[in-house]
């Protein structure tokens, strides 16, 4: 079993460090599993695969597949279920690509934006029309604290495309890293 909980913790690359986190556990006693100085208690076993959707099977035995299909979600298949587009794809997986903090930074940004408080209205607003001034229904003065609630819709609009151009830049840099990759293996051959 330490050969395999090693194995998921590789294939996630996480450090010991942060396989212990996500299973309430410490780095020295992950080690001392995949060292096979220690074995895991069920209830350790039980967290890795809630955690990480691991077939607790393989996990015991090595028998079947290392994944939980069963459990296993799968975001492209989600979000073509809601009917997303290839740009919206990309740009949820452009969000993922961003550490935490910056992903609720951004999260926080945009629902201050689009999901305001409403207060007796449907909110309804033109390109040039600031986002708060939308909430003021029944001339009601709100105040938002944050940097961009004072932004209109059309310098949202222009924020959305400038994460859609980065995207693109995104990709053309994995492209280009891909070619580089290829030409070296050419060399080499």
């Amino acid at each position: 079993m330490n050969k395999r909980i090693k194995k998921i913790r590789k294939a996630l690359e996480l450090t010991q460090q942060t396989f212990a986190n996500r299973i309430g556990s410490t780095q020295n006693i992950i080690a001392s599993y995949e060292s096979g100085r220690r074995n895991p208690s069920n209830a350790v076993i039980n967290n890795i695969c809630k955690e990480f959707n691991i077939n607790e099977e393989w996990l015991r035995t090595g028998k079947g597949e290392m994944l939980d299909k069963e459990n296993l979600f799968s975001l492209d298949e989600f979000l073509k279920k809601q009917n997303a587009t290839e740009l919206e794809i990309e740009i949820v997986k452009l969000i993922f690509s961003f550490d935490r903090e910056t992903r609720a930074n951004l999260i926080s940004k945009l629902k201050a934006v689009f999901q305001p408080e409403i207060i007796d209205n449907e909110i309804t607003a033109t390109e040039d029309e600031p986002a708060t001034a939308v909430l003021s229904a029944n001339k009601e003065e709100i105040t938002k604290t944050d940097e961009y609630s004072d932004m209109t819709v059309k310098e949202i609009t222009e924020q959305m495309a400038v994460l859609e151009i980065l995207l693109k830049k995104k990709q053309e840099e994995k492209l280009s890293a891909y070619s580089a990759q290829e030409d070296i293996y050419k060399n080499m051959v």
